[in-house]
């Protein structure tokens, strides 16, 4: 828990002077199997932090939606990427491809 107080500190808030709400992705796609037990122990270290943080930071539990319309009220232009982003490599010697551009009408 200490490790991620001090991520909090060290990167999320610095990083947050243009804008009041950033995102901080949680987990990855094959971690959840217990989801009950994942969202608890998502809850005790948000809660955690919030009554024991130094700055001026909330965490919250939120959806890509509710992390949108929070954006679109500061104002924030986003900006686009065109470009394809793979094959995608996050291993050595390991490599996605078409993880996005296979199948595109079943992935609508």
């Amino acid at each position: 828990m200490k490790d991620f107080i001090t991520y909090i500190h060290e990167k999320i808030v610095p990083a947050r002077r243009a804008v009041e709400n950033v995102v901080l992705p949680w987990g990855c796609d094959f971690a959840y199997i217990n989801a009950r037990q994942n969202f608890e122990e998502m809850e005790t270290l948000i809660n955690y932090i919030n009554k024991h943080n130094k700055h001026n930071v909330k965490l919250l539990m939120s959806t890509p939606g509710q992390y949108v319309e929070a954006m679109k009220k500061e104002n924030i232009v986003f900006s686009s990427f065109y470009n394809d982003m793979f094959p995608y490599s996050d291993e050595k010697d390991e490599f996605w491809s078409g993880f996005y551009s296979t199948r595109p009408n079943s992935k609508k």
